[in-house]
């Protein structure tokens, strides 16, 4: 049977622990996850979360009904109890100005903030909604207490986030491992979470609380069928996922093909994830590990840096038929790591930057340079 977003499969965590040391800046885990369905590496895992129950706990007294009850949903065309919607079905973190005009309607402020909704106050509203959550827009409007149904009509669907599974089905036949950031930030004067990241990082309770997964194929973004194919792979922070399930299959199959790992966070003492694992690879002779810590030392240094610097290698690796990989940040690391690329390829290949773009261009058709970013 096929697992998908509307039937997935349940599991719940094996094992969850810090990969971050004293001293880091950031939250990051591994998770372990019993699993019986069939992926390859390179491919994700999709998780559908569950709300904090905090969250819920401050949206239930603006809600005309206790969370027990149960109410027809039209968006599902079925019953729920109001606590298992609110926990598993609704994005209960980003408001929809179609909300916010809804629920303004029922305001006694309803002429104080009207004004947001004119068309030269898009922008307004946009901040206004981004730096807010539901349940601060109830105290913000002074709402009275809403039909459940009609309520859970105007939200969103909670949708499902994609990680990229961190192990090899060879090696752990019986588990998915997943490296998970947790993300929290303050917005409006109050401390928020990621919905995901903070149900996997702390909400889920170890071999208890059941979590909604089903796999998400790579569609191209997976190891060559040539086994003895050389890779480099440009992974910062969770980027390097997926490359922790390459090495694994690698090593499950004795592949002969030469390794080389860009590895890139913040500080090497306190972030430098899988270190052990990487250095042992290395000792034996099976990667080649180049790490940029961007905070070690005055001047930040990315690994599209470290890839400049082994221009003259990488241009070798290539050209002797490499496949390259990018995994991680789409708005700024992946970019950087793409005119970094251009211009080895025009140093290094003596090319003219539209030949040197023509090449890239090459390298993504033949499936040779494969991004995988978020």
């Amino acid at each position: 049977m096929p697992y998908t977003k509307e039937k997935p499969y349940h599991t719940y965590l094996k094992k969850r622990y810090l990969l971050n040391k004293k001293g880091s800046t950031k939250e990051c885990y591994h998770l372990q996850l019993a699993n019986e369905l069939s992926f390859i590496p390179g491919d994700s895992v999709g998780i559908l979360p569950h709300n904090d129950p905090v969250l819920i706990q401050k949206i239930a007294p603006y809600l005309n009904a206790p969370l027990e009850k149960v109410f027809f949903s039209s968006r599902y065309q079925k019953n729920f109890p109001l606590q298992e919607f609110l926990t598993t079905k609704a994005n209960l973190s980003k408001i929809t100005p179609s909300l916010f005009k809804w629920l303004l309607e029922f305001s006694p402020l309803k002429k104080t903030l009207s004004h947001l909704l004119l068309p030269e106050n898009k922008f307004s509203l946009s901040i206004y909604l981004q730096e807010r959550q539901i349940w601060d827009l109830f105290i913000d409007l002074q709402v009275p207490p809403l039909e459940p149904a009609d309520f859970c009509d105007k939200l969103l669907p909670q949708l499902p986030r994609f990680y990229s599974i961190a192990s090899s089905p060879k090696m752990y036949p019986d588990e998915i491992h997943l490296i998970v950031s947790a993300l929290s930030y303050t917005s409006s004067g109050h401390p928020r979470h990621g919905v995901a990241s903070h149900f996997l990082c702390h909400l889920a309770e170890i071999q208890k609380t059941p979590i909604p997964i089903y796999i998400q194929p790579s569609n191209g973004f997976t190891l060559p069928l040539d086994e003895d194919a050389s890779l480099i792979m440009i992974g910062p922070g969770t980027g390097v996922a997926p490359y922790l399930a390459f090495m694994q299959e690698r090593e499950s199959s004795i592949s002969a093909g030469k390794n080389w790992l860009f590895f890139g966070e913040r500080n090497e003492a306190a972030d430098f994830y899988y270190q052990d694992y990487w250095q042992k690879l290395q000792q034996r002779g099976k990667l080649t590990l180049t790490c940029a810590f961007s905070r070690d030392q005055q001047e930040k240094i990315y690994v599209s840096h470290r890839l400049l610097e082994h221009g003259e290698k990488v241009w070798e690796w290539l050209e002797n038929g490499a496949y390259l990989y990018v995994c991680g940040d789409a708005t700024k690391m992946a970019r950087d790591v793409d005119l970094a690329l251009q211009e080895i390829i025009k140093i290094h290949g003596n090319l003219s930057e539209g030949e040197a773009l023509h090449h890239l261009r090459s390298l993504r058709q033949n499936k040779r340079y494969l991004i995988d970013v978020y």
